[in-house]
C-alpha cells in the first residue's frame, strides 16, 4: 500500500514538470507578425499608404491593390526587400477618379506568409484648379503699367490649360473686366501686367486657372494707382504732384469787367486772354528747398540759411545747366524747369481751380509770404494753406524762373505752348518775399536776364508724364 502511493506521487511529479516544460516551449514560438497603425489618404488620383509592422525579425511587406474585392489581378506596391525597418511608406499615382479600390497588406520571410483584411476606399472626384490672387507690384508712371499674378496651389488632378488674370476699375473684374492671359500653364506663381493704367484709380484684380472641368478664381484684390510721385535723393525726399490735362483761359485783363480773366489790377503784359490746351504733367509740391540743391550739388549758394527753405541766389542758367542735368543723373527722370502756361495753370489749380486770384485764395495772407507779412525775408516751404492741386507758395515766398524766353502773348487758341523761339531774358513768376500783393496774383508776369541771381529767385519743378 506505502508503495502505492509513492507510485502516485511519482507520477504526479512527472506530469507537473511535463507541463511546465511545455509551456516554456510554447513561448518561444515565432510570433506572429500584424500591421500596425495604417494610414491611407486618396486623391483623384492618388494614393498614399503608411504603415508599421509589429514583428521581432527581418520581414518584407507591401500593398496590394486592385479593383476587385478577391483581389485578383491586384498590383503589389513597395519594396519587397527584407528590412529590419518596420514602417512602410508608399505612393501610387494614375488611379482613376471616382472608382472604389480595395487593398491589403502582405507580410513575409523565408518561414512565415501573412495577408491583412481586405478594405476598401474611393477615390475623389477631379475638382476646377484652386489659385491665389497675388498683391499688385508698384505702379510704373512712365509705362502706366502694373504687375499682377497669381499662383495656382492646385491643379485639381487635372492639367491646367490656362491661367492669368482679370482686372477692371469696377468690383467682380472676371465679369466685367479685361482678360490677361498668362504665357505660362500648369501649377505655381505667374505674372501678367496691365497696361494702360490711369493715376488716382481704384482696380480691381482677381487670378483664374481653367482645367478640363472649369475654371477657379482666386480672391479678389484692389489697389488704387498713384497721383502723387515721391523722390528720394540722397536721403532727401520731395513730391510731384500732377496737374491732369486741360483746356484753361491763360492771362488777364482789365478792361472788360464782364470778359474772360477780368482783373482790374492787369497789366497789359497780361493781354490778351487766350485758350491753352495742356497735356499732363507734374509739377513740383513745393520750391526746390535748400536741402535739396546741397543733395544733389553739394552746395548752397542761398543768402537766408535753412534746409527748408527755398533756395535762392540761383539763375537760370545755374538751374538748367547745373542742377537738372545732375538731378536727372541722380534720379533717371526728366525733370525741367515749367514752361510759363504750365506754371499759370498749376497756379490757377488746373482742372481742378476755382478761379481764385492768388494760387489758391483770394485772401493772399492765406497762401502767400509777400511783403505784407514776411517780415524781410524766405520762410520755409509748405507753411501756408495749398492751393486746388496741393501746391505751395505758387504765390509768394521766392519767384519761380520757367523755361521761356520772356514775349508777348498771342490771342490764337494753343497747344503745349513753348514761348518765343529766342529773346534776351527769361520768364519769372509768382511773386516773393520782397513784393506786393499784385505781384503774386496767377497772372502776373515778370523776367530776368538768365545769368542773373537775386535772394528773391527760386525755382520749381516740372516733369512730363
Amino acid at each position: 500500500m506505502k508503495n502505492k502511493h509513492i507510485l502516485i506521487m511519482l507520477l504526479a511529479t512527472a506530469l507537473l514538470f511535463g507541463s511546465t516544460a511545455c509551456h516554456k516551449d510554447a513561448q518561444i514560438e515565432p510570433k506572429t507578425p500584424k500591421v500596425t497603425e495604417p494610414d491611407v489618404s486618396f486623391t483623384a488620383t492618388t494614393a498614399d499608404f503608411g504603415w508599421a509592422v509589429s514583428f521581432p525579425g527581418k520581414v518584407s511587406s507591401v500593398v496590394k491593390v486592385s479593383r476587385h474585392v478577391d483581389m485578383s489581378d491586384a498590383t503589389s506596391y513597395g519594396d519587397a526587400t527584407p528590412t529590419s525597418n518596420k514602417d512602410f511608406h508608399v505612393e501610387i499615382t494614375g488611379l482613376s477618379p471616382e472608382t472604389q479600390y480595395y487593398y491589403c497588406f502582405e507580410i513575409w520571410n523565408p518561414n512565415l506568409n501573412q495577408r491583412s483584411e481586405v478594405k476598401s476606399f474611393t477615390t475623389q472626384a477631379l475638382q476646377k484648379p484652386t489659385v491665389t490672387t497675388a498683391s499688385v507690384s508698384e505702379f510704373n508712371f512712365t509705362n502706366a503699367t502694373a504687375v499682377g499674378g497669381g499662383e495656382v496651389t492646385s491643379d485639381g488632378e487635372d492639367a491646367v490649360t490656362e491661367r492669368g488674370i482679370y482686372f477692371g476699375t469696377t468690383p467682380n473684374p472676371a465679369i466685367t473686366g479685361t482678360k490677361l492671359v498668362a504665357s505660362s500653364t500648369g501649377t505655381g506663381s505667374f505674372t501678367c501686367t496691365m497696361t494702360g493704367l490711369v493715376e488716382g484709380t481704384t482696380y480691381y484684380v482677381c487670378a483664374y486657372a481653367t482645367n478640363s472641368l472649369g475654371t477657379g478664381y482666386g480672391t479678389e484684390v484692389s489697389f488704387t494707382t498713384p497721383v502723387d510721385r515721391i523722390f528720394t535723393v540722397n536721403g532727401v525726399s520731395f513730391t510731384m504732384k500732377r496737374a491732369g490735362g486741360g483746356t484753361f483761359w491763360m492771362g488777364a485783363q482789365s478792361t472788360n469787367s464782364s470778359g474772360q480773366n477780368y482783373d482790374s489790377e492787369a497789366y497789359d503784359s497780361e493781354s490778351p486772354v487766350h485758350s491753352v490746351t495742356l497735356s499732363t504733367f507734374y509739377m513740383g509740391e513745393t520750391e526746390v528747398t535748400q536741402e535739396l540743391w546741397q543733395a544733389v550739388m553739394g552746395s548752397n549758394p542761398s543768402h537766408f540759411s535753412g534746409t527748408n527753405l527755398p533756395v535762392e541766389m540761383v539763375s537760370w542758367n545755374m538751374i538748367v545747366n547745373q542742377f537738372l542735368p545732375a538731378l536727372n543723373a541722380a534720379t533717371g527722370q526728366n525733370f525741367r524747369l515749367p514752361t510759363e502756361a504750365e506754371w499759370e495753370y498749376a497756379a490757377r489749380g488746373g482742372n481742378q481751380g476755382h478761379g481764385y486770384k492768388y494760387a489758391g485764395s483770394n485772401t493772399i495772407g492765406d497762401v502767400a509770404w509777400y511783403t505784407g507779412n514776411s517780415n524781410s525775408q524766405t520762410h520755409a516751404v509748405a507753411t501756408k494753406q495749398p492751393n486746388e492741386l496741393g501746391l505751395y507758395d505758387m504765390s509768394g515766398n521766392v519767384w519761380e524762373w520757367c523755361s521761356d524766353w520772356y514775349g508777348n502773348y498771342n490771342s490764337g487758341s494753343q497747344n503745349n505752348p513753348q514761348g518765343p523761339s529766342s529773346g534776351s531774358t527769361r520768364v519769372l513768376r509768382g511773386g516773393g518775399w520782397l513784393n506786393s500783393a499784385g505781384c503774386c496774383r496767377v497772372s502776373y508776369r515778370y523776367s530776368s536776364d538768365p545769368d542773373d541771381t537775386n535772394y528773391n529767385y527760386g525755382f520749381r519743378l516740372a516733369l512730363p508724364q
